[in-house]
């Protein structure tokens, strides 16, 4: 009997135990599980919210990294549960400048920030001088200097200048070639130096000329009746006629003329209409499609202008992109140009859109791609970077230095080129293989 009312009793506390326990267990594990997946409880406004990942990184990375002004770290960090909202943030390392921008965190997401930093006094590598240039194209130089022209590839910082094998120096214009030849126009005939610095001479045709194209030791020219030609030591062909306009691009010859077919598509809506086109929202006036000439391209785009007014040919599809053209450049399917108002924009022809980047009332003269998230900007005597996504500007370099052109160089460097001297700036640490393998994986 005592027996029997013990068991009962025990039953009855072990059923009473598991009732409040399981529920605290699985209350327990509830939270968990929801603390795993970022949820957190706001005691002040009483309600609950899902947090997120934010991942900060630079280049170089161990910079200081400040959020909304507090100090959590050093890049690379992960910082979790991150309240969605608005911040600002701040990196900074000694010897760079800062990095600021404000971020708009949203829930349950990963936000990845990972700028370059910039010296605060950039870094000389290399000073290069010359009586005067010649030409300039991909990062090569031609330039005059102690009665002798020469050719550098301003990447090779290292490399000296090649020498080419060029006797009479008379020649009234130089034009940097394909595949490291150059061209020399002597008048009556043109002398070119290929890849292996061999010379040899091609007699000049009587034809006016409007654009010349030098590839090796062979010569493509258009002439003003729309004809382009192919010319060797040898022999001399005419390969199309009604060519508008040609450039070599890929390893191969790009001709736009009048017998392509423009349909109507995209930005502008441009159509092809008895020879001319027009714009159906009236921005636009008829434009004949004879005037149109490449502007620039890359092998999935091309571009066109007529006078300052610019359009991309994708598909055999005409895009109007804008007008009041002052300075354009490309790379990675992004084109950037800046009008004659100051303004910047950027086309992305992966997902055909334009956007307004910046605007300058003391606009710069030219703008340069220095990476796919970054702009050079060329001012009279002083260069500035900007960051696209955030529209944060840093002067990389100092004032009062007089150039011409700007070649950006490895992601880390800068020539400037002036009239008589080209130096090379160092401006920011190159990139870790690690990090160009994580960038990799991520894309």
């Amino acid at each position: 009997m005592d027996y029997e009312v013990e068991r009962r009793k025990s039953l009855k506390w072990r059923i009473l135990f598991w009732s409040i326990a399981l529920p605290v267990f699985v209350a327990i594990a509830l939270v968990i599980i929801l603390f795993a997946f970022g949820y957190r409880y706001n005691f002040k406004e009483k309600k609950i919210y899902l947090t997120s990942v934010l991942y900060v990184n630079s280049l170089p990375s161990g910079a200081k990294f400040y959020l909304n002004g507090k100090y959590l770290g050093k890049t690379k960090s992960i910082i979790n549960g991150v309240k969605p909202g608005n911040y600002k943030i701040r990196l900074e390392k000694e010897g760079f400048l800062p990095w600021e921008a404000n971020i708009e965190v949203a829930a349950y997401s990963l936000v990845e920030i990972s700028p370059s930093l910039f010296y605060q006094k950039p870094i000389s590598e290399h000073t290069l001088t010359y009586d005067r240039v010649l030409d300039y194209k991909n990062d090569n130089l031609l330039f005059l200097s102690d009665q002798k022209v020469f050719l550098k590839n301003l990447n090779n910082i290292k490399d000296e200048p090649i020498a080419l094998n060029l006797k009479d120096l008379n020649f009234s214009k130089a034009i940097l070639g394909e595949n490291n030849s150059s061209l020399f126009d002597f008048g009556t005939y043109w002398e070119i130096i290929d890849e292996n610095n061999t010379s040899s001479k091609i007699l000049k045709p009587k034809d006016t000329l409007e654009k010349i194209i030098c590839v090796g030791r062979v010569i493509y020219f258009l002439n003003s009746k729309k004809e382009l030609w192919q010319i060797d030591e040898n022999s001399k062909t005419m390969i199309a006629d009604r060519v508008l306009d040609t450039n070599w691009q890929n390893g191969k010859l790009e001709t736009i003329s009048e017998s392509n077919k423009l349909t109507t598509k995209g930005i502008g809506l441009a159509q092809e209409k008895s020879g001319s086109l027009k714009v159906e929202n009236n921005s636009l006036k008829p434009i004949a499609i004879s005037s149109l000439k490449f502007c620039r391209f890359n092998s999935k785009t091309v571009c066109l202008y007529r006078n300052k007014e610019f359009f991309i040919l994708v598909n055999n599809g005409l895009y109007w992109l804008g007008d009041n053209l002052q300075s354009l450049t490309e790379q990675d399917e992004q084109i950037a140009w800046l009008d004659d108002e100051g303004s910047i924009h950027l086309y992305s022809a992966k997902d055909k859109t334009t956007k307004f980047i910046s605007r300058y009332f003391d606009a710069p003269k030219n703008i340069y791609f220095f990476s796919p998230n970054y702009l050079l900007l060329q001012f009279d005597k002083e260069v500035k970077m900007l960051e696209i996504q955030t529209k944060q500007e840093f002067k990389i370099l100092p004032k009062n230095q007089s150039f011409d052109y700007i070649s950006p160089l490895s992601l880390q460097y800068i020539s400037l080129i002036g009239k008589d001297e080209a130096t090379t700036f160092k401006i920011t640490e190159a990139q870790s293989l690690w990090d160009k393998i994580l960038q990799t994986f991520r894309k």
